[in-house]
């Protein structure tokens, strides 16, 4: 999956062409944008994507990359960029809470963080790269082409379809919601390869 996001539509540009729904206000902003011109824009309140459920995001024990463009406009509480819609499911995000401050982690649905980077805090105001790869059992976060924190050894199983694939925020009934206030571009799942096991310049392009 690969989201693009022209001035009209969300849309997803990998060859699967994933329908996208749009939920609450989020919208797509002109004013704002890393590369093409266009942004989604998430103001904490309700704002997400979503995309159905389906064998494409769940990942297993196997590799996978999860990278998009960020930039916060303010992040106060935990906010997701991307998440599964279902308990247990995969999520990667900001962590504000508990002493961290916009710090970068991942973890399942309403049961764990199960690692956040002492190091990671992002820049409010300022596009961010950040990637989470797995690469065997090494987990590895990256932000700005920069690994930051420690490689963990993780051989969990880990679906980001488990109800369903959601952006900009995390909406599971029931629970608290876990939104971001903020702009992201060019997200970009992919299932099977670890593309960044080493620090990296951040692309310079539209991903394809």
């Amino acid at each position: 999956m690969n989201i693009k996001i022209g001035k009209a539509s969300f849309k997803d540009s990998s060859l699967n062409n994933f329908p996208i729904t749009v939920n609450g206000n989020a919208q797509i902003s002109t004013t704002q944008s890393k590369y093409g011109g266009a942004a989604g824009y998430f103001d904490g309140n309700g704002d997400y994507l979503a995309a159905s459920s389906n064998e494409a995001f769940n990942f297993g024990t196997g590799d996978f990359t999860l990278e998009a463009w960020i930039k916060l406009v303010a992040a106060s509480n935990d906010g997701f960029f991307v998440s599964s819609g279902a308990n247990g499911g995969l999520f990667f995000g900001v962590r504000n809470q508990f002493g961290y401050s916009r710090s970068v982690g991942f973890g399942r649905v309403q049961q764990a963080w199960d690692y956040t980077s002492p190091n990671s805090s992002l820049t409010i105001g300022t596009w961010n790269h950040v990637a989470l790869t797995r690469s065997g059992s090494q987990v590895r976060i990256f932000v700005d082409g920069n690994q930051v924190g420690t490689t963990q050894i993780n051989s969990n199983a880990y679906n980001l379809g488990l109800g369903e694939l959601q952006i900009g925020g995390q909406v599971v009934p029931g629970y608290p919601d876990y939104l971001i206030n903020g702009y992201i571009d060019d997200l970009r799942v992919t299932k099977g390869v670890a593309l960044y096991t080493s620090n990296f310049t951040p692309p310079i392009s539209e991903l394809t």
